[in-house]
C-alpha cells in the first residue's frame, strides 16, 4: 500500500479520508464495496463543515493524486466515517 503525506501508512481494505475546508484526517476507515479499487483517498466536508448538507461532494485520489470519477453512492458512510 502506498503513503499519503499527513496520513499513517495505508492498510489493506481501508481508505483515508479528508475534509477539503477544515483540513480535518481519518487514516485508514473501512473501504465500502462501491469506492474504487486504485482510491487511496476520499476527499469530502466532515459533519461540522457540511452542516445539515449530508450529501456533500466527494472525491476520490489515486495514491499518485490523481483525480478518479466517483460513481454516485455512499455519501452516508462518508459522512459517519468522519464523524
Amino acid at each position: 500500500m502506498g503513503r499519503i503525506d499527513g496520513f499513517k501508512p495505508l492498510k489493506s481494505g481501508k481508505i483515508h479520508v479528508r475534509c477539503p475546508k477544515c483540513g480535518r484526517k481519518v487514516s485508514n476507515t473501512p473501504r465500502a464495496a462501491y469506492d474504487p479499487a486504485e482510491a487511496m483517498l476520499i476527499e469530502t466536508h466532515c459533519p461540522k463543515c457540511c452542516g445539515d448538507d449530508k450529501e456533500s461532494s466527494v472525491e476520490y485520489f489515486a495514491s499518485n493524486g490523481d483525480y478518479l470519477e466517483y460513481n454516485g453512492k455512499g455519501y452516508d458512510r462518508v459522512a459517519i466515517a468522519i464523524n
